[in-house]
């Protein structure tokens, strides 16, 4: 089995305006979380640990830049480029996908199969982003983060 480590949100203190309040920007961030989390177990993953920071604006209304530009797209297309090259997918951004299809596929059928997965498992998205933001530090274990979602699938 290949271990792959998909947390990459890292951030360095950039100010951008965002016209979000702190409570929106949690709220989101524990909706696109979760709906990695779902995914990924639909898909037969396992989660370790599922958590969201706590936004810190400051009054008039900063955020990172790299914040503000993870809902762009390329911070989650980038990542999920870079696990599946080590798992030994390869996901063409441009072009053909390869001729076998164990071996890869195009960005447009993963966004395409991907947004039909999230219509489809909503309502565990749905109760595991309620629970991440009920939990002690927005934190969940992967047991937590299991326990609620395989019920669902």
């Amino acid at each position: 089995m290949t271990l792959i480590n998909a947390d990459n949100h890292r951030v360095h203190a950039v100010p951008t305006w965002m016209p979000l309040t702190n409570e929106q920007i949690i709220r989101s961030a524990a909706f696109h979380e979760a709906a990695h989390t779902v995914v990924g177990m639909a898909l037969g993953g396992r989660c370790e640990r599922l958590s969201v920071f706590p936004a810190q604006l400051a009054d008039d209304r900063l955020l990172t830049a790299e914040l503000a530009a993870i809902p762009r797209g390329t911070h989650d297309r980038d990542t999920a480029i870079n696990c599946c090259a080590a798992a030994g997918f390869t996901i063409a951004l441009t072009g053909d996908a390869p001729a076998d299809p164990d071996q890869g596929t195009t960005w447009t059928e993963v966004t395409k199969t991907t947004t039909d997965m999230v219509n489809d498992l909503w309502p565990a998205i749905t109760a595991l982003a309620e629970a991440l933001l009920q939990a002690p530090g927005l934190a969940l274990t992967g047991d937590a983060a299991a326990a609620i979602t395989l019920p669902h699938l």
